[in-house]
């Protein structure tokens, strides 16, 4: 008996399975490799999402230098949601973190500028900062007050 082709039908089996399996690894690898907030909207994971959301939303352009924020202090409703946009106006790279909410931008170079959304579901007075080394505790900070 005479074979035809290269490989057998077995053979073609698992060939088909790993090619499967190192697509869905490119993928996850991929998705992982994406901003949270690109990251959640895609996997339609945010909280922004959720059932029930009835607030407003408010924006903010928030511009970083060494070392102050302007503005430093902004306040939203509970239930608002929130976007800020940080704009590095410095010499050195900048970031913003609001820890209680579990979000932050990335850390950007002079020039650049990042966006992060989050919910303001608790009341409160909520520091941000920079989070570079030192920066914090050079005056790079500023609060989030949620009524």
């Amino acid at each position: 008996m005479i074979k035809r082709g290269l490989l057998s039908k077995g053979q073609t089996t698992i060939a088909v399975a790993v090619l499967i399996i190192a697509m869905l690894v490119f993928i996850l690898i991929y998705i992982l490799s994406l901003p949270q907030e690109d990251r959640e909207r895609l996997l339609n994971m945010s909280s922004e999402t959720s059932e029930g959301w009835n607030g407003n939303i408010e924006e903010f352009t928030i511009e970083v230098d060494e070392f102050s924020f302007d503005p430093d202090f902004i306040k939203v409703d509970q239930g608002d949601k929130v976007t800020i946009t940080l704009e590095n106006d410095g010499k050195i790279p900048h970031n913003l973190v609001v820890a209680e909410y579990n979000v932050k931008t990335n850390t950007i170079e002079p020039g650049k500028k990042d966006t992060m959304s989050f919910i303001a579901d608790e009341k409160g007075t909520f520091a941000f900062y920079c989070s570079v080394s030192g920066h914090r505790n050079a005056g790079e900070f500023g609060e989030l007050e949620v009524e």
